[in-house]
């Protein structure tokens, strides 16, 4: 923001917008721009699945037994809802398909 601001000065430059790579889509950027009233054009940031990208389209639900399904046809199994109302799952392969933390 340092550098926006010193072409501003240098430049007189008297901005409506800026458009500016994915990279600088952070809290901090974002509320200087709007508190400037310049108003931000950012790029679109891909989110990143990981060495094994399996996503939630690849999962079959079957509501007669309200399980899932997954890619390698294993069943996943209801074990528990989180206070925050999400529902966790029980697979005997589930670290060998995935290197999340909420296993």
């Amino acid at each position: 923001m340092a550098r926006l601001k010193r072409q501003l000065e240098r430049f007189g430059f008297n901005p409506v917008g800026v458009g500016l790579d994915a990279g600088y889509f952070t809290a901090p950027i974002c509320h200087l721009l709007l508190t400037e009233q310049i108003y931000p054009v950012l790029g679109y940031r891909r989110p990143s699945h990981g060495a094994n990208p399996i996503r939630k389209k690849q999962f079959i639900y079957n509501s007669q037994t309200d399980t899932y399904t997954c890619p390698n046809g294993q069943s996943l199994i209801y074990k528990t809802t989180s206070r925050e109302g999400y529902c966790h799952y029980h697979c005997p392969l589930l670290s060998q398909c995935t290197q999340s933390k909420n296993k």
